[in-house]
C-alpha cells in the first residue's frame, strides 16, 4: 500500500503511459497513445493500492490520448469497485476521447456507480481545481 513512500513507489511506467500516485487520494495518469487491457489492469491495481476507505480521484492528462480498447472498457466496468472513484477528470482531451470517456462513465453510472463524477478541462491547473471542488462537496 502506498503511504507517501518513495518517488519510485509512487511513479511507474505502464507501457508508454506514466502513472503517479499522489497520496492521499490522487492517481495521475499521463496517457500516451492507446489504452489496452494490460494498461487498465495496472491502473485499477494502483487504485487498489490506496486504503480501501479512501475515495480515489483520477486526474488524466489526455493530450496524447488514443483509443481505449473494448477489453479495457469492459475490465473497468467489471473491476472498479462501486463508489471507489470519487471523480475522474481529463484535461486536454480531444473530442473523440471526450466522447469515449463520457460513454464509459454513463455505463459505469448505469451499471455500477450512480455517483461517479466525470469532467473535462483544458489545463492541468483547471483539472486540479475541479478535483478540489469535488472533494469539498461541490457537484460540477
Amino acid at each position: 500500500m502506498v503511504d507517501g513512500g518513495s518517488e519510485a513507489d509512487r511513479q511507474r511506467q505502464v507501457g508508454r503511459h506514466r502513472l503517479t500516485i499522489e497520496p492521499p487520494d490522487l492517481i495521475y495518469l499521463h496517457i500516451d497513445g492507446d489504452v489496452d487491457l494490460e494498461h487498465i489492469k495496472a491502473f485499477v491495481a494502483a487504485i487498489r493500492e490506496l486504503p480501501s476507505s479512501t475515495k480515489v480521484y483520477v486526474l488524466r492528462d489526455a493530450r496524447k490520448s488514443g483509443l481505449i480498447t473494448l477489453r479495457a472498457r469492459e475490465y473497468v466496468l467489471k473491476h472498479v469497485e462501486s463508489g471507489r472513484v470519487g471523480a475522474f477528470i481529463s484535461f486536454g482531451a480531444p473530442f473523440h476521447v471526450r466522447t469515449m470517456i463520457t460513454m464509459i462513465a454513463k455505463a459505469v453510472r448505469l451499471l455500477r456507480d450512480g455517483s461517479l463524477v466525470v469532467g473535462f478541462t483544458d489545463t492541468e491547473a483547471e483539472a486540479r481545481a475541479w478535483i478540489d471542488r469535488v472533494r469539498a462537496g461541490e457537484r460540477t
